[in-house]
């Protein structure tokens, strides 16, 4: 059992100097993320116990949820490498997002609700449709570029956040590439028949949504914006964020 923020970070790192073969971290996404940075570019791989609200990379990875299955999985599972995405400094395996979706993300861990499992993160989202004003956001995406009043930017290494929001379905954990979600300006209403199509994958539909690919994404805004990776804070913007390829080792298909 670790005590304190980024104790999960430090025994990684020195199970990997001591060149173990598996590190495996019991938790949610903000757990794995710590075993995510402590690991990256070692020869350590890092399996995933299933312990938290949204248990997104562990879903990515085909950890099963029942614990008994899942840790026969991890010792028996082979290993790979996957991607990782890098902003200001930290490393992170599902996505990075910027606007509404991180203003949802630091409202739910603040949030009375944030015990409530998987149904947390809503509670979070009907916080911020009372409070959030859409940015202004720059977006520069390899020669892509946007400017304008937009709800969110989610930068996706592997696709799924939040407990299982499909915000970028067809990106996938080793192609060298990260799948940019940008949602426009919309109305309150509007938002709340676009977010819960994304379970589905089906928000691409929208004509609010647009997806972008690049192997690096500059992001400023009109105002100071908190950045959340992994559900967890990874600074504020402006902020360049970009692909590790092949970064991670881990246990899982």
């Amino acid at each position: 059992m670790t005590a304190a923020r980024g104790e999960v970070e430090r025994l990684a790192r020195d199970a990997a100097r001591r060149k173990l073969d598996r590190v495996l971290v019991c938790g949610g996404d903000g757990t794995v993320h710590e075993g995510v940075n402590g690991l990256a570019g070692t020869g350590t791989a890092l399996g995933i116990l299933p312990g938290g609200r949204g248990n997104d990379l562990a879903a990515t990875l085909g950890v099963p949820l029942e614990p008994s299955a899942a840790a026969k999985y991890l010792v028996e599972a082979p290993t790979r490498r996957i991607d990782l995405g890098v902003v200001n400094g930290r490393r992170f395996g599902t996505t990075a997002g910027i606007g509404f979706d991180a203003d949802v993300a630091t409202r739910t861990n603040r949030g009375a609700w944030r015990r409530a499992g998987r149904f947390a993160y809503i509670g979070g989202i009907f916080a911020s449709l009372v409070a959030f004003r859409a940015p202004h956001l720059r977006i520069s995406a390899g020669s892509q570029k946007r400017d304008g009043r937009y709800m969110m930017c989610a930068v996706s290494n592997t696709g799924r956040y939040g407990g299982g929001i499909l915000i970028a379905p067809n990106a996938s954990a080793d192609d060298g590439l990260l799948d940019i979600c940008l949602i426009a300006h919309a109305s309150r209403l509007r938002l709340l028949r676009i977010l819960p199509s994304a379970y589905r994958g089906d928000h691409l539909k929208a004509r609010e949504v647009e997806l972008l690919r690049a192997t690096e994404v500059d992001v400023s805004a009109d105002r100071e914006l908190p950045i959340i990776a992994d559900g967890e804070s990874a600074g504020v913007t402006p902020a360049r964020i970009t692909v590790e390829r092949g970064a991670l080792l881990v246990v899982g298909d």
